[in-house]
């Protein structure tokens, strides 16, 4: 490690510069989509794909977005060896489905999220809704006796049983209909396979001959806590914000969003709610450096602390930006953009960090 190198970082990141991308970068965070990953665990794809998005569109690589995060989930499950968690598309490390989905390519970003919309029947659902549906099935197609007779009504019973009093909200929005067509085009030896590898024809049955390459994507830079330390992590991620003018995907304790007075030890990374997003902004206030977490738990008020979040009218750009707090939001006019982190709490707390390395 070259010492010299993360000091002379370290006083950048002491100095906390007020660096905004919203505002440095509207025309492109105007076009990239606050997501929701709801029940699903895929935070590593919906920040992957967010810093792949924008990284094309800041290189005029595309005009529009490439990388869906699900399809980015779903190449890097398929083709990785070793996982968290092999069978699902849940849990995995930013730095390894970057990787994957450099060679694997990307699908028509468009053409996804129209089929996963047609998939959801016009019910007000998210796409994770549409794979919690699935890795449920997969998982009620293990028992032989699921797969004879009337599939549709066993599995509505099945995943009542599995959630007893409080099913999942899509059971209860798609009818019996909606359930034995989401089910009937999948291969009679589904269950056989690894939950993912059936996704390819229900799924994404567009992206076959259409995936396409982006070679020029840049070398991926990972900085892991156990190696640098949280202050080399700081000051990294400073020097990308204001050098490089680009946003860094962060890899944290999702629990100091509920308390605040949390903090890491090394033997409990998998027990405090690890969780991927990126950093889009930094500034100080009130004497201390604080950086803006845009985060996939969708646009509704979520910060459970009571650190500020930086919210939007509907209607505006990301430019209008302002300060807010959950006494003040108005769901039905405004929506939330992210929320500001102290520096201490948030990298105190943090595991990895990584970037797309300079142009």
């Amino acid at each position: 490690m070259n010492f010299i190198f993360f000091f002379i970082l370290a006083f950048k990141a002491m100095a906390c510069d007020n660096v905004d991308l919203y505002q440095i970068k509207s025309h492109i965070y105007d076009q990239l989509p606050i997501t929701d990953q709801k029940n699903s665990s895929i935070c590593y794809a919906h920040a992957g794909s967010d810093l792949v998005n924008f990284y094309a569109m800041d290189e005029q690589i595309s005009s529009t977005l490439i990388s869906h995060p699900y399809w980015m989930a779903y190449k890097h499950k398929e083709k990785k060896i070793f996982h968290w968690a092999p069978t699902k598309l849940d849990y995995s490390a930013i730095a390894w489905a970057i990787s994957d989905i450099k060679s694997a390519g990307f699908c028509d970003y468009e053409k996804t999220t129209a089929r996963l919309k047609k998939l959801l029947m016009g019910k007000k659902l998210e796409e994770s809704d549409l794979f919690e549906f699935y890795e449920l099935y997969h998982d009620f197609l293990k028992t032989k006796k699921n797969r004879d007779g009337n599939q549709t009504e066993k599995f509505k019973n099945y995943v009542h049983k599995k959630f007893f009093k409080d099913p999942p909200y899509w059971l209860k929005a798609w009818n019996k209909e909606n359930i034995y067509e989401l089910v009937n085009v999948l291969p009679t030896s589904a269950w056989q396979k690894k939950r993912f590898k059936f996704y390819q024809t229900k799924l994404f049955p567009h992206c076959a001959s259409e995936v396409g390459q982006l070679p020029s994507l840049p070398l991926w830079k990972s900085y892991l806590r156990e190696t640098f330390g949280p202050k080399a992590l700081e000051a990294a991620t400073a020097e990308t914000l204001s050098a490089a003018q680009a946003p860094v995907a962060i890899g944290y304790c999702s629990i100091i969003l509920e308390d605040e007075s949390y903090r890491l030890s090394v033997r409990s990374v998998m027990n405090c709610s690890p969780h991927y997003s990126t950093l889009v902004a930094s500034r100080k206030s009130y004497q201390q450096c604080e950086y803006l977490l845009r985060n996939s738990y969708g646009k509704e008020y979520w910060m459970k602390t009571n650190y500020n979040c930086a919210c939007k009218l509907k209607t505006a750009s990301v430019t209008d930006y302002y300060d807010c707090n959950r006494k003040s939001f108005n769901e039905s006019l405004e929506e939330v953009i992210g929320c500001w982190i102290p520096a201490n709490a948030l990298f105190t707390n943090t595991f990895d960090i990584g970037h797309f390395t300079s142009k």
